[in-house]
């Protein structure tokens, strides 16, 4: 099948497993602000999600839309100057919220590293704050997700299976099927000794499925 690279990883953002409020509470993305460490705004321009290689990002997200019966999945970019340290903010409008942060790498002639950044237990009304001084790459995504629970110990399966990996795994690649509706993502497992040698797939879907009461994903890609 075919293989999709900038495009897919703009996908793993759902992966892991890092925005939408409970069913019926939420109109439109969450209010996710990104500063630059001055102040000055950084805006936030939708994803131009156009021709073949986008119709699995497409057919996923208004699957899940229709799954959750709400909007539930936002594709995002955002244009920042290599070396600029910026600042992301979102107030938790409900709570107690687990926000996670992913972040999708890779330069050429190097491998894909997906990497857990970020994550925390916040109370409605708190402020999730992350900050970093941009190193840019060929393909570079942020992912957020939230996930409600009941206590801040509470880690999806994902989370877990990312400690054990010192929570940064290699991507090989994507692959789709045979009408573009879905997209499966290939990774490197590292065994008891170190080595990243057993590779295995995981599909979209069954990565949302094994969140812990899924409220919202955005993804943000920059340029």
């Amino acid at each position: 099948m075919g293989t999709h690279r900038s495009r897919g990883a703009v996908l793993l953002a759902m992966l892991v497993g890092a925005l939408v409020l409970p069913a019926g509470t939420h109109a439109g993305p969450p209010d996710l602000r990104i500063v630059t460490r001055a102040g000055a705004r950084i805006a936030l321009e939708p994803e131009e999600l156009q021709g073949p290689s986008a119709r699995p990002l497409l057919a996923t997200r208004d699957r899940l839309n229709e799954r959750f019966k709400r909007e539930f999945l936002w594709f995002f970019k955002v244009r920042i100057p290599d070396g600029t340290a910026v600042v992301g903010r979102w107030t938790a409008d409900g709570g107690p919220l687990r926000v996670t942060m992913y972040e999708i790498t890779k330069n050429e002639g190097a491998p894909r590293w997906l990497r857990v950044v970020g994550t925390r237990v916040y109370q409605k009304g708190e402020i999730a704050e992350f900050q970093t001084v941009l190193k840019k790459s060929s393909e570079h995504v942020y992912i957020v997700t939230a996930e409600a629970v009941t206590a801040a110990d509470q880690l999806n399966r994902h989370l877990r299976y990312m400690n054990t990996q010192g929570d940064a795994i290699l991507v090989n690649g994507y692959s789709t099927n045979w009408n573009l509706t879905a997209l499966k993502i290939w990774m490197l497992e590292q065994n008891a000794a170190g080595v990243r040698d057993v590779e295995f797939a995981k599909d979209a879907d069954w990565l949302v499925s094994n969140l812990l009461d899924p409220q919202w994903i955005v993804s943000v890609r920059v340029e």
